[in-house]
């Protein structure tokens, strides 16, 4: 008779091998994903420029397909103890995150990230406070979307939707396309710093791959710990049921029917921590 100890421990034993090759495998492309989708369509900008809010204004006019923004630090309430960015986005077309039901950010209310909804447990719909650093006034807010983007976490609102609020707006940067080369920013004295999407795709691409012998040891250990497992619990039901074996061949069964009934429990052991571990996996990244 089998022993449910022992298929237990091979379920959890396949379950959490399923859940490191998953998490192994998975995550550097899921890195990979959000890279490419921040860099790329989220933000459509070819270089992000810096300047003062003084500049600002005679800068744009040097620049008329420029979009401003501005990016505050702010406490969102229901609060789950962190501080967020809020991004006040002025008129553009650089800026293209998308909900979660495909909608783009509007004026009719403020916009939260999926990581902060999760955190904070906002849905849409709901009305929020935003405490704006250096301000203490608190502004209250529909959430009108939730968006699925990975970086930065926080919220988004639109400058005409900001203003009706009546907040201030002080943009000190400048998301600018490839109709300015880097060479004619770099001359113009209002800029103070520019960083180009290249750059900073580059960047987040290489963190991504410094990461990689870290994973290639999740799956080395994901590996390992199936095939010790999986093994020794064989080994163990092996010695454990020499006498049922022994019973079974003077009955008359031959070796195949009884190798048989250990390959059905191995099976059986893998299959159900398969399905238990996909989800999980899943969940990790």
């Amino acid at each position: 008779m089998s022993s449910p100890v022992r298929i237990l421990m091979g379920i959890i034993g396949v379950t959490g091998c399923m859940m490191l090759l998953m998490a192994g495998f998975g995550m550097p492309d899921s890195m990979n994903g959000q890279v490419t989708d921040s860099y790329g369509e989220d933000f459509t900008y070819t270089y992000r420029v810096e300047t003062t809010a003084n500049d600002l204004p005679a800068l744009k006019k040097e620049l008329p397909d420029a979009q401003s923004i501005q990016s505050v630090s702010t406490r969102i309430y229901p609060d789950d103890g962190y501080d967020y960015v809020l991004n006040i986005l002025g008129k553009g077309n650089y800026v293209n995150v998308q909900t979660t039901d495909g909608k783009s950010i509007s004026d009719d209310g403020v916009y939260v990230t999926e990581g902060v909804a999760d955190a904070a447990g906002l849905a849409k719909g709901q009305t929020i406070e935003l405490l704006v650093s250096r301000s203490k006034e608190r502004y209250k807010l529909k959430i009108s979307g939730i968006i699925h983007s990975s970086v930065p976490q926080g919220a988004y609102i639109t400058e005409k939707m900001w203003k009706k609020m009546d907040g201030n707006y002080q943009p000190t940067i400048l998301m600018v396309g490839d109709n300015v080369t880097y060479k004619q920013l770099d001359q113009n004295t209002k800029i103070h710093q520019i960083i180009s999407m290249k750059e900073q795709r580059k960047v987040a691409t290489e963190l991504v791959d410094s990461l990689e012998s870290i994973f290639m040891l999740i799956k080395v250990f994901a590996i390992l710990l199936g095939v010790v497992i999986l093994y020794n619990l064989g080994a163990l039901s092996f010695t454990e049921r020499r006498r049922e074996y022994a019973t079974l061949r003077v009955l008359g069964y031959q070796k195949s029917q009884i190798s048989s009934l250990a390959i059905k429990e191995n099976i059986f052991t893998t299959v159900v921590g398969w399905i238990i571990g996909l989800p999980l996996g899943f969940f990790i990244f």
